[in-house]
């Protein structure tokens, strides 16, 4: 009698060859390193967008501490220094608009972004050596209007006076 298991063919067993695994690997590994430069740009914020949101949380805490804390609030433009800072205000570390990094009670911008104008209760500040604007406990605030420029690209930050509330409009 014949053994059934002599005649029988091994299957062949489909696979990736060795070759084919180590350039799989390659290939990954090259579009990988493409975008290591992509995805460091994107975690660093360019000057022109930090300087932005930095005005704009600076204020949205001065709002807060001036509501929450029924007091008067500042934040104070140093236009020829390109330095703003918070006086008063809230320090909660939930009103942060980036996460992951510390609150920002003050901050100087990069030497490409130029405060271009500044204008607070409808005078000039652009050359003065500070100008203050105050936030109230019943969530008004000084009317404000500052136009930065950075690489040609100019945006404009204004205070609402009723709501406090600060808007970002890009100029052309």
């Amino acid at each position: 009698m014949k053994n059934p298991l002599a005649n029988r063919q091994p299957p062949s067993a489909a696979a990736f060859t060795l070759i084919e695994l180590m350039m799989v690997v390659g290939v990954l590994g090259l579009v990988a390193a493409m975008s290591i430069p992509s995805i460091l740009q994107m975690r660093r914020e360019e000057p022109m967008r930090k300087a932005v949101n930095d005005v704009l949380e600076i204020c949205a805490r001065a709002r807060a501490g001036a509501i929450l804390h029924d007091t008067t609030t500042s934040v104070v433009f140093h236009p020829r220094n390109r330095r703003i800072e918070l006086q008063g205000g809230d320090s909660n570390v939930a009103l942060s608009t980036r996460t992951g990094n510390m609150p920002v009670s003050s901050t100087e911008f990069d030497p490409s972004v130029t405060i271009e104008g500044l204008g607070v209760d409808l005078m000039d500040y652009t050359d003065a050596e500070y100008a203050r604007v105050r936030f109230f406990p019943n969530g008004t605030c000084d009317e404000m209007t500052m136009v930065l420029e950075s690489g040609g690209h100019r945006e404009m930050v204004s205070l609402e006076l009723t709501t406090a509330l600060a808007s970002v409009q890009a100029m052309q």
